[in-house]
């Protein structure tokens, strides 16, 4: 009687560290970053002026459209980088929260998808080519890293 009472015990108590193993395991795959594959549709740069979000430029494979005529000269012949570090402390004198933002078709799901990313990744996407990026789960809308 007294080892079945330890055998049952032993075999509850293994089953609640398999329990917690697997939610833990759960809930850091579900936080781990993952990859997806696509192509850049659009990018573009938004910004909160007078209390109302704005986009700023708008960016295809075949327009670039600087929406606020303000900073229609600044974003002219950039070269490689389409916002700069001094065009960027430009639209912080006129417009808060500056997010830049890109649009993805991930082929794999078939759908598009509107990513936040860095000014630094913002510069580094290209048109026509074959993206693959570094999405963060925690912040599900952002992404981390360009693969390729």
């Amino acid at each position: 009687m007294v080892a079945q009472r330890t055998s049952n015990k032993s075999t509850r108590i293994f089953i609640w560290i398999l329990a917690l193993a697997f939610l833990a395991w759960t809930f850091y795959q579900n936080r781990k970053p993952h990859t997806e594959a696509g192509r850049l549709e659009y990018r573009m740069v938004t910004g909160e002026k007078d209390g109302s979000f704005q986009v700023i430029m708008l960016e295809t494979a075949d327009r670039f459209t600087v929406l606020d005529s303000l900073y229609r000269d600044i974003f002219t012949d950039n070269g490689e980088e389409v916002v700069t570090r001094p065009e960027q402390l430009q639209l912080l004198e006129h417009y808060k929260n500056i997010q830049y933002r890109a649009g993805v078709n991930v082929t794999e799901k078939n759908r598009k998808v509107m990513y936040r990313t860095s000014r630094e990744l913002f510069n580094q996407l290209k048109f026509n080519e074959p993206l693959q990026v570094e999405v963060n789960r925690k912040v599900t809308d952002s992404l981390n890293r360009i693969i390729r």
